[in-house]
């Protein structure tokens, strides 16, 4: 059974997530800015739920919800993210055979095999393994930069500014 508190100081709890230090074995990309991971050691972070990976300075950054913990978000992160996830739009994932080395936008590891070696979603073009397809949540058509501004925008805001943020945030992305 998961643990749902984070008394190990090695596991650092974001939205969800529940973040370690990990060793990458092979060429990563990161989940959410989509550089390249590198260095000596444990170079990221990965969650131990759904698998997603990250740089060590990007983990506190990330505002997609973990798919498997929606019950460890905290309120202050829920409030915000309610705000942003009312773009929440499913995927529409695909089979596809990639005809180049392509890496995975959840975990970050290379898609390898022959034919069908993962899927493909035909609304953001957001490629990812078969196994990862379970662990990727409903964030369809949002950029990870726009998801990023608005939960900012919102986290930054307070009184009376904070619905006019939220309201223009709102906008910009209809």
């Amino acid at each position: 059974m998961p643990c749902t508190t984070s008394t190990n100081p090695r596991v650092h709890p974001i939205n969800g997530h529940r973040f370690v230090a990990t060793l990458l074995r092979q060429p990563t990309f990161c989940s959410h800015c989509n550089g390249f991971i590198f260095g000596i050691g444990k170079q990221g972070y990965q969650c131990q739920d759904c698998r997603m990976v990250v740089h060590k300075r990007c983990h506190q950054s990330v505002t997609i919800n973990c798919p498997t913990n929606q019950h460890l978000v905290d309120d202050s992160a829920a409030a915000a993210a309610a705000v942003v996830d009312d773009h929440q739009q499913p995927h529409h994932f695909q089979p596809k055979t990639f005809t180049t080395p392509t890496y995975c936008n959840h975990c970050g590891s290379l898609i390898y095999g022959c034919i069908n070696q993962g899927v493909r979603c035909n609304g953001c073009q957001m490629h990812i393994h078969h196994r990862c397809r379970k662990n990727v949540g409903d964030y369809c058509g949002m950029a990870g930069g726009d998801r990023q501004q608005q939960f900012a925008q919102c986290m930054t805001c307070s009184g009376h500014q904070g619905p006019q943020m939220i309201a223009a945030a709102n906008i910009s992305v209809a």
